[in-house]
């Protein structure tokens, strides 16, 4: 067999083993990622379920104290008035039609009105013990619990049958029914308002799941193809679990406790089989106010739903590996073909060689379609041959054995030496690779950094502020009084952390030199006047006097007026914040010999004298009972110290505490260095 076929044996099983290995790993790999995937989904969906129903528990918790926060209630309870009792209930029930169960209980825990005249109330019931704990301890109690329905609701009553479920799959004959409820309670206790708020009854509030679709069509509605269920005991008491033969699976049994258990989420994470279709599902405990798990809340998905994005990115990297493969191949046969030829080409040069050189034409009795057994040959008869001719060369080889000893001894000195350098010079390279890579880290870092927080920060935030403008100004409709409150909440706290992410960028800027100021010629007072107006709310809000001083009236200055009206506004904010309620704050503009002078004076908390060499330090708070009532980062001061130093100024600042402070700085009329 010629180098040539042998080579491309070697080169195909060389890269058809691996190729295979990859192929596999990648089947394993593609196993791994859907699993994966239908994870951190149903996870994802797990805990829009979960927000559902503390919405919904909180919303009965604001409708609680609503309904007690009625001036009229408390004397009602006190006359036993049932009829207004009975309106007041009425109302809450038609405000909030999902309410299974309402009632209203005197200081002695017995019911004054209820929902419905099958409402039961029992001694030692689940009901009746939380709403005397919530008396006693005078908080609203807020939790899920499971309860009989024969604690709740007389036997065979419209409710009663309502909520019972009847389990499926029963044996012929068989009628079995689990009289058990999930529910959501709030109990909040009803205080006498003329009275020292003593506690003279409570409203308890409670909605049922068993037979309940909203939670289900509400989590369908956000998330297609996806299935939801609760179950108490085993048993499903709501579900929108449909599959292509059945479309009820409401007193089915459930799967718990199947699956693997993700301890981190204390979950159930598996696939089950539900008729003829592959559901994979995550389970999740619900628990009491006693930390007793009580019922369970599933998840389920189709497993179809992702075969066909697995399938087509199997169909995809499958095509890619043998179109690899093939490649690799063709590769191959030009890669042994390209070892071989030069093989053949010192094979017929050897035999040359050696019918020149010895006189003798070579007689070779290997195969002649195999290289390799022709090199062997032939070496073999050079070997022969040179053995004939050692004996003639033994003499002279002994002359030069001196020499060589010399020129071996040379040759290990000069080798020992290659030795060390190469060894400093791998020392040495090492050392500064590292370096090289520490600070590469470092720049990337903080370019990351940067990039991070323009995008993934400044971007959304500039949404939430324009859009809470939107709101805010009546364009999309008129809102009520807590819209309005919320809504202004939102711009204010969103408006305030752009203001920190911008600070935060302007101090990375000047830190890193990127920061450039742009000379122009404006009047100054024009600036300033600005700058107070965009603090005037606040002012007016605190009902502060500012007081505006200018030597001259007006005059020119070359600055940077955007950075220039930033540090003004930078010390007007600080002054207004820590400036008590109808407070003064005083501005003077002066025109000295050859720079502006600016004083931002006010008669707030002051800073004690020990603080005062800390404000102008990145991210440094003064601690005082005051400021602690005010957001700040600390970036203020920094900012307008850096900023005034840049245009060739300096600032400082006079304080006493409890007195106020005065912050003064001074900016050249003209720029004394280079303009960036």
């Amino acid at each position: 067999m010629s180098i040539k076929k042998k080579l491309s044996i070697f080169v195909l099983g060389l890269l058809l083993i691996p190729m295979l290995l990859l192929l596999l790993s990648m089947q394993h790999f593609f196993d791994q990622q859907i699993q994966e995937n239908e994870r951190n989904y149903l996870q994802v969906a797990m805990k829009t379920v979960r927000n559902d129903m503390e919405n919904r528990m909180e919303e009965m918790r604001k409708a609680g104290w609503l309904f007690v926060g009625n001036s009229n209630l408390y004397k009602a309870i006190y006359d036993k008035d049932k009829n207004k009792l009975d309106l007041a209930l009425h109302n809450l029930e038609r405000n909030y039609s999902y309410l299974d169960y309402i009632a209203i209980v005197d200081r002695e825990n017995s019911i004054l009105v209820s929902s419905s005249p099958y409402l039961l109330y029992p001694d030692g019931s689940k009901i009746k013990v939380l709403a005397a704990s919530s008396m006693l301890f005078g908080q609203t109690h807020v939790s899920e619990e499971v309860v009989g329905l024969g604690e709740l609701f007389t036997r065979d009553s419209l409710e009663y049958n309502q909520f019972s479920i009847k389990i499926l799959n029963q044996p012929a004959g068989a009628e079995e029914y689990l009289r058990k409820a999930l529910m959501g309670i709030v109990i909040v206790p009803i205080r006498d308002r003329t009275a020292n708020n003593e506690i003279i009854g409570a409203v308890i509030l409670g909605d049922l799941l068993n037979n309940d679709n909203y939670f289900a069509e509400r989590y369908s509605r956000n998330l297609d193809n996806s299935f939801l269920a609760f179950s108490i005991d085993g048993i499903r008491i709501a579900s929108n679990i449909q599959t292509n033969t059945k479309n009820n699976f409401i007193g089915s049994r459930a799967p718990h406790g199947i699956g693997k258990y993700l301890a981190d989420d204390k979950q159930y994470f598996g696939k089950v089989k539900v008729d003829d279709e592959v559901h994979v599902f995550l389970d999740q405990k619900i628990f009491n106010s006693a930390e007793e798990p009580i019922a369970i809340v599933g998840i389920g998905i189709p497993e179809e739903k992702f075969s066909g994005i697995v399938s087509n990115n199997y169909k995809y990297v499958l095509g890619l590996f043998f179109l690899c493969l093939l490649a690799m191949l063709i590769l191959g046969q030009l890669l042994a073909e390209k070892i071989s030829c030069p093989i053949v080409h010192v094979t017929d040069l050897t035999r040359d060689y050696y019918e020149k050189n010895f006189g003798n034409k070579a007689v070779l009795n290997g195969r002649k379609d195999d290289e390799g057994a022709i090199l062997q040959e032939m070496f073999e008869k050079f070997t022969a041959q040179l053995e004939l001719r050692k004996q003639e060369s033994r003499l002279y080889l002994e002359q030069l054995e001196c020499e060589h000893e010399h020129q071996k001894k040379l040759a290990a000195e000069l080798q020992k030496n290659n030795e060390q350098l190469e060894l400093n010079v791998a020392e040495r390279t090492k050392y500064l690779q590292e370096s090289l890579n520490e600070l590469k880290k470092v720049d990337v870092a903080k370019s990351q950094f940067m990039a991070n927080i323009s995008h993934e920060l400044r971007t959304p935030l500039n949404a939430i502020i324009g859009s809470a403008d939107i709101l805010k100004d009546d364009i999309l409709g008129a809102l009520n009084k807590k819209q309005e409150k919320y809504v202004a909440n939102i711009y204010s706290s969103s408006t305030h952390l752009l203001q920190l992410i911008n600070d935060i960028l302007d101090i990375s800027k000047i830190a890193s030199g990127k920061m450039t100021l742009n000379y122009s010629e404006f009047y100054l007072k024009e600036i300033v006047l600005q700058t107070v107006e965009n603090v005037k709310s606040y002012v007016v809000d605190k009902q502060l006097k500012v007081n505006l001083t200018f030597e001259p009236d007006d005059f020119m200055i070359e600055a940077d007026a955007a950075k220039l009206k930033q540090i003004l506004y930078n010390l007007l904010s600080n002054a207004v914040k820590f400036t008590r309620q109808g407070g003064e704050i005083e501005i003077y503009v002066y025109r000295r010999e050859d720079a502006a002078e600016f004083i931002v004076r006010d008669n707030g908390i002051g800073i004690a004298e020990q603080d005062q060499a800390r404000v102008f330090v990145e991210f440094e708070q003064v601690d005082s009972s005051y400021t602690r009532e005010y957001e700040g980062t600390g970036l203020g001061l920094p900012l307008v110290k850096k900023m005034v130093e840049m245009h060739g100024g300096y600032v400082y600042l006079k304080s006493a505490l409890g007195q106020g402070t005065e912050v003064i700085f001074l900016i050249p009329l003209q720029p004394k260095i280079q303009k960036q």
